[in-house]
């Protein structure tokens, strides 16, 4: 059988809006692979002292072998720092351990997360990185894993794909935060500046001498068609359906609004501010807790957002439909 491919490196596309909650389950996770990467060492340790006694024929018990290459394989490291606002660090051994210190220090800002985990030496270890201050060429979650056991390996990456699936933004978020909201800012902009000066038409107001050609008409009808009428009644007919206009009836030029453009104006209007917020990677405890509630909250509001205008075009066109 084919070895399984499993990729060391991974960069799960953002934005992670990551409150107490989720950070209670990554520290969950941060344990398990924890426990999986030390089963990982024990497995491969056994697995070599009882090759080496196969192979050197040595009457060396079992047990040695195994204790000395434990002390060969000693390196534990198991870590959990974050970052603030202000450049301090704090460092604990889970991430339950940063939880309960910014409880108690709610006026601070995390910046950057990062647990790490090694067993034994380098090819046996997992570490993550949550960066809310990423650059351009950087990712603000990234994390890998390498493990000596490729079964074991393989666990660890269905709990943290597990974890990933129930803790990042949905595929709507993603797209309105890292594709959608470019063009709105732009496109939008331009948007409401030619609608608002669309917002009315200038028309020419010949309401009273339509009026007067319409009286004609009905005055024509009411006495009925015949040979001597017959030519005024076609160009009566004729100066309504051209709309002609005498020379010697006075033009009036007035304002009136264009509810196209107004609609137009209002919808982009709304769009464009909800875009000006634009949820980031964020870390939300401390200082940070109020602003990932407030991301929360313009999520649903562009949501709300979208669901209005959506069904005010929609009723639109039906009304355009039915009178068609």
């Amino acid at each position: 059988m084919a070895r399984l491919y499993i990729p060391q490196q991974n960069e799960p596309e953002g934005p992670w809006l990551l409150g107490h909650e989720s950070l209670e389950a990554l520290n969950t996770l941060f344990n398990k692979i924890d426990t999986k990467l030390i089963d990982a060492l024990a497995k491969t340790i056994e697995n070599t002292a009882r090759q080496q006694a196969e192979e050197d024929n040595q009457n060396i018990d079992l047990a040695k072998r195994i204790a000395k290459l434990q002390r060969k394989y000693s390196k534990n490291t198991k870590v959990a720092e974050i970052t603030f606002a202000d450049g301090n660090v704090y460092e604990a051994n889970d991430v339950e351990g940063i939880l309960n210190y910014v409880d108690t220090n709610p006026s601070l800002a995390p910046t950057e997360l990062y647990i790490r985990s090694i067993h034994g030496n380098y090819e046996n270890e997992f570490e993550l990185i949550i960066n809310t201050n990423a650059g351009k060429d950087e990712v603000d979650f990234e994390y890998r894993i390498r493990c000596i056991d490729e079964e074991i390996q393989q666990k660890i990456k269905t709990l943290i794909d597990k974890w990933i699936r129930e803790n990042k933004s949905n595929q709507a978020q993603q797209i309105w935060s890292n594709v959608i909201v470019y063009p709105v800012w732009w496109i939008g902009a331009l948007t409401i500046f030619l609608s608002w000066v669309s917002l009315t038409d200038i028309v020419t107001n010949t309401v009273d001498y339509e009026s007067e050609l319409k009286k004609q008409v009905h005055a024509t009808i009411e006495r009925g068609i015949n040979s001597s009428n017959s030519d005024s009644a076609l160009m009566l007919v004729l100066k309504l359906q051209s709309d002609y206009l005498p020379k010697n009836v006075k033009q009036e030029t007035i304002e009136v609004p264009n509810e196209t453009a107004r609609k137009i104006f209002l919808a982009t209007s709304i769009l464009w501010l909800a875009s000006l917020i634009r949820p980031q990677t964020i870390i939300g405890i401390g200082k940070k807790q109020n602003r990932l509630k407030l991301y929360k909250l313009w999520i649903k509001v562009i949501y709300g957002t979208l669901a209005v205008l959506g069904a005010a075009i929609v009723t639109d066109s039906f009304k355009y439909f039915i009178n068609w």
